[in-house]
């Protein structure tokens, strides 16, 4: 059963279609995706530093960065059932997720990374362990 997810973007106003379960080939790719672009970002030093939980300093994939972004994309969008966000295409692929304006882009990214993360993870939890 897939999940129908409401975009929290002025920009593009409408919802994605995630697949619910995610499949092995989905769970890969976005893995892959996400670890391939934080590496890549640290290779080039586009970078920025960040605390975690505990206090300690650590340098992360600056987000707002294009390549982060398109890094990213192939594991997103092989998430994606659907797409029905106003002003994108009716399939939306790496090479037609918006770039601009940068913010709105990166919000619409990060938003469905976390919706994604939390698929991922929802199915990740043993329930009464």
């Amino acid at each position: 059963m897939a999940k129908i997810i409401i975009s929290p973007s002025k920009k593009w106003v409408g919802t994605v279609t995630l697949s619910d379960p995610l499949s092995m080939p989905q769970v890969l790719a976005f893995e892959d995706a996400i670890q391939d672009a934080q590496e890549q970002a640290i290779e080039r030093g586009n970078t920025v530093t960040v605390k975690d939980k505990d206090g300690n300093e650590k340098k992360t994939a600056n987000a707002l960065s294009a390549r982060y972004m398109m890094g990213i994309l192939p594991g997103v969008c092989a998430c994606v059932e659907k797409w029905e966000l106003q002003g994108l295409p009716e399939k939306v692929t790496p090479d037609t997720f918006p770039g601009s304006p940068k913010i709105a882009s990166a919000e619409l990214l990060a938003w469905l990374i976390r919706e994604i993360t939390k698929l991922y993870e929802d199915a990740e939890t043993v329930p009464n362990a």
